[in-house]
């Protein structure tokens, strides 16, 4: 890779979280208040509740991936090619973790304004697509014609119907959910939001918050995360 791809990619984290960041902090209202002014209360829940399982299935996704590429090269800040893995959600999407992390993004767009969804939608698409080019480019380099069959064979960001038949790996639930665990605490407080009063919602977001926050700092500190 080059230097301006080595350097996206080694703090794509830190990007994802500053896009989070400038989404809300320019957010001055939300989708659903908004909305909330043409429709009944219970129709703007149903829809936040849509969003929300959306952004959940993305987080499950991402634990299904992680399962079988491992937290340490999720995390890594280095590009890995040791193996290819082609099973399990690898055999119907060539990028799942990427896949999952845009349905994971749909989640908080209810809470956003008109514009700061479409920001950070398409800020996120944009790092992304580039993060995609650059794996792809280097997985290329070193599998060749074997990866280039796999290209060919399974989409980028959409899921097939049809599975790739490939190799095997091994499936480790519990490495996949410790590389996901903060952003289950994330996404907890996001849908007891739309159940719970201002009050109840503050305190369970902090509190959750908080646990998440040690939880992720322990797994770091064991290089697990």
């Amino acid at each position: 890779m080059g230097k301006l791809e080595n350097m996206i990619f080694k703090h794509r984290r830190a990007l994802f979280v500053i896009i989070y960041i400038v989404a809300f902090s320019f957010s001055s209202s939300s989708i659903l208040a908004d909305l909330h002014k043409f429709f009944n209360i219970n129709l703007i829940q149903d829809i936040a509740i849509v969003f929300s399982l959306i952004g959940v299935a993305g987080w499950l996704l991402r634990v299904w991936a992680s399962s079988y590429i491992g937290a340490s090269v999720v995390h890594s800040a280095d590009l890995h090619g040791e193996q290819l893995i082609t099973s399990g959600p690898y055999s119907y999407i060539r990028n799942p973790l990427y896949t999952g992390s845009m349905m994971m993004s749909l989640g908080f767009v209810p809470l956003l304004s008109i514009q700061s969804s479409f920001f950070l939608m398409a800020a996120l698409a944009a790092v992304i697509y580039f993060l995609m080019q650059a794996e792809e480019k280097y997985l290329m380099e070193y599998y060749g014609e074997v990866y280039r069959k796999y290209k060919s064979s399974v989409p980028a960001f959409m899921p097939s119907f049809k599975r790739y038949n490939g190799k095997l790996s091994v499936l480790n639930i519990g490495d996949g959910i410790k590389s996901e665990i903060l952003y289950l605490f994330i996404f907890s407080p996001l849908i007891g939001s739309i159940f719970f009063s201002n009050n109840i919602f503050k305190i369970s977001f902090l509190s959750l918050l908080a646990v998440g926050l040690v939880s992720w700092l322990i797994l770091r500190e064991n290089k697990v995360a």
